[in-house]
């Protein structure tokens, strides 16, 4: 096989800005080297010899710097200047009259074609380039792409039908099927599976059988521009072939390589394109949907609910939002972990759905809250029995993993259209009458009424004020003392969080730390107790006060926060609190069976020197058998038992074996509650081993509980052996430090033997 030559001019062409400018000798050589190239690849078996084909053109060329001397070339260089313009900008559907060129001209006139064909094109590809990248029009792309193929391929009909762009109900179709370049439609027709399952996996230029496009489409094309010839190129999705371009013709179709390679450029631009048409679809859906539910989201309930309101003051009907909370999610979440909660949640939303008309809309509000907008309500009392329903449905047993789980609802309705109301007040009457049906004892439903609004106002007005007070440092901690019944000394001290409310005075936990977690406030306040408790113990040991250490209360939920062990870390490191000075105390009820990152956090914490006792033991399901789950050496046996134990009942014997099983298993016994004399002197003779309440202190501030300590016999050293003195001479010494305010202050255990 003979190699045809290879050219590789400087420059292919070079426009001069003034048509009356010839090429200069290098520009108008390397244009020859073009024609040269593309006139070899044209014939095919009618090529003519390569010699005769290069001398030809050493002829042209000088015949060109012959012609470049004389008046007549400047003509001829700008007839050729304006063709090619002309071509590049409209393309050429017919070859030109043939010139005097003879048999030599043909060829040049053939390239001339192909350089202009090949212009054209790619100024075409280029501008629909630019508009993918600038702009993702998908109607400007495809006409762009229709005009394109008009020109190049000579076609009397051009269609571009893209199936599932932008909506998955409907087909778009782009076509030119008159004289005139620019008139192109563009229609939405309902999608069809009938037609797209006709759409072949590859060009066929050819095509027999019933165009693959929508029968609407297909029934214009037949009464206002028939074409007897077709040529059909899919256009290929990720799962499916998108859609096509459709080209007839007069007579059978006979596109060049060229031209058959341009319609494939073209494919692959309207297939990106519909690819991120897509995208961009995807994600603005992603953007209103919640991940978790597949529910819809915040953002996009809103738009949806205002139109609803507008809609019922136009109809004059009724509506209502219900705002539902799930009753005992967090303790399910906290006890069985994230991945259980995260299940149940697309349980409930599954069955909040099924439990709903098709005209309601539901969205995910947060957390375990959930938004039901009804319309077009017979009555307002319709929303109660849709609550109602919902309720039931919530109440029935969940399985998770196998794990029998039980939860709530607890619903809040606000009713429209009413006086003023606009999306977001809807939401906030809704929420409070939600936040009233729980203070009426959960799983049930309230309406809003006005009377409500105060409530709400009051609810606000606190949550101001715990962020100000936060800010401010409005808390305080008082402690109290648990004291060691062996020695009489402070065992350690509890951190007993106080709120100083400017208007309510001293508020107690049970009073604001249940709003401040519904709030999402009791992280921060979980830090900073951590932190002051931890400042006061540094603060006690610099004064030489004798507290060996101080406990603080956390939750399951505290624990189970991903940064919670580097928080109390650094507390440890910037206070330099000594190992074995800070005790957590969890409560017993806490499930850390199985749940790896709340023990994962326990294991981390004990590894630097932090302790922990279990709070409330005994009234938890699985008591002892929770024991292995937490590195807890102090159980704090709950008051319960110490209030009904008198004289010889059961119960005695209850706290005896609790005691006596404790200390078999390695554990220090605290018994809270301690609030009588008598209580004392029994639980001594059970052998526990600390006692904490009201008899021995009540809780007090930093500065009374040093008295205290200080006033209570070293616990480094036995009882008996303190002073050598009695212990009317001890509580003598006690009673003569008092001043005004220690009247909190009781007589010490001292009981020598």
């Amino acid at each position: 096989m003979t190699n045809r030559p290879r050219f590789a001019p400087r420059k292919v062409l070079h426009w001069s800005g003034n048509p009356e400018r010839a090429f200069d000798l290098v520009e108008l050589a390397g244009l020859l080297a073009v024609f040269v190239d593309l006139a070899w690849r044209s014939h095919g078996s009618a090529r003519v010899d390569a010699g005769l084909v290069l001398a030809s053109g050493l002829i042209l060329v000088l015949i060109g710097l012959a012609l470049v001397r004389r008046g007549g070339a400047i003509a001829r260089s700008a007839r050729l200047n304006r063709a090619l313009r002309r071509i590049s900008r409209q393309g050429i559907a017919a070859p030109p009259a043939a010139n005097s060129a003879g048999a030599l001209g043909q060829p040049f006139e053939q390239a001339s074609r192909q350089v202009g064909l090949s212009v054209a094109a790619h100024a075409a590809l280029l501008h629909i380039d630019r508009e993918i990248l600038a702009s993702m029009d998908l109607d400007a792309i495809a006409k762009s792409a229709i005009r394109l193929l008009r020109g190049v391929t000579g076609a009397e009909l051009v269609g571009v039908v893209l199936d599932d762009v932008p909506s998955a109900a409907r087909t778009l179709v782009y076509g030119n099927w008159s004289d005139k370049a620019d008139d192109i439609e563009r229609m939405e027709v309902e999608s069809n599976k009938d037609w797209s399952a006709r759409l072949p996996g590859q060009a066929v230029l050819h095509w027999q059988e019933a165009l693959p496009i929508p029968e609407a489409v297909a029934e214009i094309l037949a009464t206002r521009r028939p074409a007897p010839a077709f040529s059909v190129f899919p256009i290929p999705g990720t799962r499916k072939v998108r859609g096509a371009i459709v080209l007839g013709f007069h007579r059978p179709p006979h596109l060049t390589e060229e031209q058959r390679d341009l319609v494939g450029d073209l494919v692959g631009r309207l297939r990106m394109t519909c690819r991120m048409v897509e995208h961009n679809r995807n994600i603005k859906a992603l953007a209103h949907v919640d991940a978790l539910t597949g529910m819809l989201n915040r953002r996009a309930l809103l738009p949806i609910l205002r139109s609803a309101l507008a809609a019922a003051e136009v109809r004059k009907t009724q509506g209502a939002v219900l705002l539902l909370d799930l009753d005992r999610f967090k303790t399910i979440n906290d006890t069985l972990g994230h991945a259980a909660g995260d299940a149940l949640l697309r349980a409930a939303a599954e069955r909040i759905r099924k439990n709903l008309r098709e005209s309601d809309v539901v969205a995910r509000h947060g957390g375990d809250e959930f938004v039901i907008v009804l319309t077009d309500l017979a009555d307002a009392r319709d929303a109660g029995s849709i609550a109602r329903q919902l309720i039931a449905a919530l109440s029935r047993r969940f399985d998770l993993d196998g794990k029998p789980v039980h939860i709530g609802a607890t619903v809040g309705i606000a009713t429209y259209p009413s006086p003023g109301s606009d999306p977001d007040q809807l939401l906030r009457k809704a929420d409070t009458a939600m936040y009233k049906a729980k203070e009426e004892g959960r799983n049930r439903y309230a309406y809003f009424d006005e009377g409500m609004a105060v409530a709400a106002r009051n609810r606000s007005a606190l949550e101001a004020d715990l962020r100000k007070t936060l800010a401010d440092g409005g808390f305080v901690l008082h402690f109290q003392p648990l004291v060691d019944l062996q020695t009489g000394g402070v065992f350690a001290v509890e951190a007993l969080l106080r709120w100083q409310h400017p208007v309510r005075g001293v508020l107690t936990p049970d009073e604001f730390l249940p709003f401040a977690e519904s709030v999402g406030l009791i992280d921060a306040i979980g830090t900073w107790v951590l932190i002051e408790a931890c400042e006061q113990h540094q603060r006690w040991r610099a004064m030489g006060v004798p507290i060996p250490r101080v406990a603080i209360n956390v939750s399951t939920a505290q624990l189970r926060r991903s940064h919670f062990v580097g928080t109390v870390i650094a507390a440890l490191q910037t206070t330099g609190m000594p190992r074995g000075a800070l005790e957590i105390e969890i409560t017993e009820s806490m499930d850390l069976h199985g749940d790896a990152a709340a023990r994962e956090a326990l294991d981390r914490l004990a590894a630097v020197g932090v302790t922990f006792a279990i709070d409330d033991f005994g009234t938890g399901y699985s008591s002892f058998s929770n024991l292995s789950a937490v590195p807890a050496h102090i159980l704090k046996l709950d008051r319960s038992f110490l209030q009904e134990a008198t004289g010889g009942n059961d119960r005695v014997a209850i706290l005896a074996a609790l005691i006596t099983m404790s200390h078999a298993l390695g554990k220090k016994v605290v018994a809270e509650g301690v609030e009588r004399i008598d209580q004392v002197e029994l639980l001594r003779s059970l052998g526990c081993d600390v006692v904490q309440g009201f008899h021995l202190c009540r809780p007090g501030t930093a500065e009374q509980v040093a008295a205290y300590a200080r006033q209570r016999p070293d616990p480094s050293i036995p009882q008996w052996d303190h002073s050598g003195g009695s212990a009317l001479e001890a509580a003598a010494s006690l009673e003569a430090a008092r001043r005004g305010d220690d009247e909190w202050l009781t007589v010490p255990l001292i009981q020598p033997e």
